[in-house]
């Protein structure tokens, strides 16, 4: 079991050049080395995304854009009654860590992408937000209205982050079958 891990481990550090930016998918990991997690949780009612700045790095997130686009599930936003999903829709609510938001764009009912302008997220800090996805397949096992992890599978993160010397880059993520996408999971994004 130890060799296939570091045999993979070892394939994913090749498929990652140094040089590019780093693309992460979910690992299941309680807490992998990263310098932001992104987690769906399904929600009776509005779910809810917790978007983290895990990193151990001095790198502060300036914005987050999550992409439903490539989606096993097909997911989208619902966020009004009678339009792109299912049932009921909810709309896009800061629940914690508002005061960071300074400006959302996307998220619009029937939408893939949504995207966060940040103050700053430090080391720690955390944002949570509720929004409805529902998924667009008719023969999904699970319904339309309630997600299962690997419905996540093929989203994607994409994030900027800010060096404490003003520098911002660039960096992705993709979600896996645990609903969870990490960003720049090898080492520190900027310096």
């Amino acid at each position: 079991m130890v060799r296939r891990s570091a045999t993979a481990a070892a394939a994913l550090a090749l498929a990652l050049p140094a040089a590019a930016p780093a693309v992460a998918q979910g690992f299941g990991l309680d807490n992998p080395p990263a310098d932001l997690t992104v987690r769906f949780e399904e929600g009776m009612g509005p779910d809810l995304f917790h978007v983290e700045n895990t990193g151990t790095c001095l790198a502060t997130v300036m914005s987050v854009t999550i992409d439903l686009g490539g989606t096993v599930g097909g997911l989208v936003f619902d966020t009004e009654a009678g339009g792109g999903g299912s049932n009921a829709a909810y709309p896009f609510i800061p629940r914690e860590g508002g005061d960071k938001i300074i400006g959302a764009a996307g998220g619009q009912d029937g939408g893939r992408l949504l995207t966060l302008k940040l103050s700053g997220l430090r080391q720690g800090e955390r944002v949570v937000f509720s929004i409805d996805v529902d998924d667009a397949l008719d023969d999904s096992p699970w319904g339309r209205t309630r997600i299962a992890g690997p419905e996540f599978d093929g989203g994607g993160v994409r994030v900027t982050l800010r060096a404490p010397d003003g520098r911002e880059m660039e960096h992705t993520g993709r979600f896996g079958p645990d609903a969870r996408a990490y960003v720049n999971p090898r080492s520190c994004a900027v310096g």
